[in-house]
């Protein structure tokens, strides 16, 4: 496999700590940034600075794969490579660490985990076209990642999350709002927020006149607790629970099913900041995906404009020595097949 995990040295970052990769001057909070020409050998000269138009129209994606086994990055990769998934947002990878790599086929995988592999964890896969829109992310924790694009007229800041799941504690759940607000409140004013994930909350269909512009009246069931917590959450941040306002069959609105087959429920959201509402144009479902998982992949049709990040510095590449037994086994087996 030639896909490398690339850091500024072979240790994992700490949390919150800066790091430069591949050449780029540092994000602020702690972030990392991402140079797009990664396997620009050494003495070769930058490209021409130059900022270039991409595609407007984008496929984006949430899916809760629950364990990313070198078999399911195959199938996922696959799926996004096939369908035309620009951006793929992953939750429960259960991978340990953080830190980022390059497939053969040009995309790019960041991820953030917890210091051993095995609970939670969350990723964005990028498309080889959109890798060359990073401008930076920032691994916070296991349960949240943010990736930022280059666009147009507005940058794109990624948050993509992993909610605790129902047994959790109020303390729990408490923190992890906390945390998620925090890198809303820091994230550049200017950018255009977009949040997607498993956030393990029932949000149903809207209930009052305060919900306008936030929940949709398709929601699928009936808002739980924790699915209240997330709507005032959205509320007070002004953000759009996209899902829940397209009519469609609830097979292609329902995101979970029970063991048994007898429970389905949509706890996977796609979220966009009120004022960029309408650069979603359709969030559906789709059931035919598949990767041995109890949740569907729910994907969002996206209207933007991005940009190729402009190469200002020589690149130079970084290789980590020590990524782990988990991550060395998918190199060796995974990416080197996708093409």
């Amino acid at each position: 496999m030639n896909a490398k995990k690339t850091e500024e040295s072979g240790e994992t970052p700490k949390l919150g700590e800066s790091r430069r990769c591949i050449g780029e001057e540092p994000d602020v909070g702690g972030s990392v940034t991402l140079a797009d020409d990664a396997k620009m050998p050494d003495g070769a000269e930058p490209r021409k600075n130059r900022n270039t138009w991409l595609k407007r129209k984008y496929k984006l994606g949430t899916w809760n794969i629950r364990n990313m086994t070198a078999g399911k990055l195959n199938t996922i990769i696959n799926e996004a490579n096939e369908n035309n998934r620009d951006i793929l947002g992953i939750t429960e990878h259960r991978w340990a660490q953080k830190g980022h790599f390059k497939t053969d086929c040009g995309g790019q995988i960041i991820y953030s985990g917890k210091e051993k592999a095995g609970q939670s964890g969350v990723a964005i896969f990028l498309s080889k076209t959109t890798s060359k829109s990073i401008i930076g992310y920032k691994p916070v924790n296991d349960r949240i990642l943010t990736v930022r694009l280059f666009g147009q007229a507005k940058n794109i800041t990624l948050i993509q999350v992993y909610a605790p799941t129902s047994p959790a504690s109020e303390e729990e759940i408490e923190e992890f709002y906390d945390i998620l607000q925090k890198e809303v409140d820091n994230k550049d004013k200017r950018d255009i927020l977009i949040i997607s994930g498993d956030f393990n909350a029932k949000v149903g269909g809207k209930i009052n006149r305060e919900e306008d512009g936030i929940v949709g009246i398709t929601g699928l069931g009936e808002r739980n607790e924790r699915g209240t917590i997330l709507v005032d959450f959205a509320v007070a941040n002004e953000i759009a629970i996209k899902n829940t306002m397209f009519e469609k069959h609830p097979r292609r609105l329902f995101t979970w099913t029970s063991p048994d087959g007898k429970t389905k429920n949509q706890i996977d959201n796609i979220m966009i900041e009120k004022r960029w509402a309408s650069a979603i144009q359709d969030v559906t479902t789709k059931p035919k995906a598949d990767c041995d998982t109890d949740h569907e992949l729910q994907v969002a049709t996206l209207k933007i404009k991005l940009k190729i990040k402009k190469t200002t510095v020589k690149p130079i590449r970084y290789d980590v020595k020590d990524i782990g037994e988990e991550i060395s086994l998918l190199k060796q087996e995974t990416v080197s097949k996708l093409c």
